[in-house]
């Protein structure tokens, strides 16, 4: 049987660091009658690539109206370029606010709005920033718009 022996030199390693390794650190040691614990370690990572997050995964629109794909940003250096991906029965559209019927996607105003949504509209979206220290991604939007131009003649 071996025994456990003393660490001399305990440490933590953060390879990679990103903002949400930001935090308070505790080095804890245990012996068979107790423990202690260090002084904590505030540790702020500064500059990162961006942490790109969206509110909803699943989207529902009808057919002919406005939907925003909400999008934030945290990024430290400020971003650089925002943009959305649309993909489509295996197509990969880049889009952005200079995009007809598009609006947002951009630093300031990271969330896509698509204008009066039509069925080539649906799919799954992707907002995706840019810095100096790299590109990050968020979680994927499913995008689904209901009824369709013969639906909205029949129910005027």
């Amino acid at each position: 049987m071996e025994q456990n022996k003393p660490v001399e030199n305990p440490s933590f390693d953060i390879t990679f660091a990103t903002f949400e390794d930001s935090g308070q650190y505790t080095c804890s040691a245990k012996d068979y009658q107790s423990t202690v614990h260090s002084q904590p370690i505030n540790l702020t990572v500064i500059g990162g690539v961006p942490v790109v997050s969206v509110k909803d995964i699943t989207v529902t629109i009808g057919y002919g109206h406005d939907v925003t794909l909400d999008c934030s940003i945290i990024s430290d250096p400020p971003d650089i370029i925002v943009y959305w991906q649309k993909e489509h029965n295996g197509t990969t559209t880049n889009l952005t606010s200079n995009n007809p019927g598009i609006g947002g996607s951009a630093a300031r105003k990271p969330s896509l709005t698509i204008k009066e949504a039509k069925e080539f509209d649906a799919g799954i979206y992707i907002c995706f920033a840019l810095n100096a220290v790299g590109l990050a991604r968020s979680n994927e939007i499913n995008l689904t718009v209901e009824g369709g131009m013969i639906y909205q003649i029949f129910n005027v």
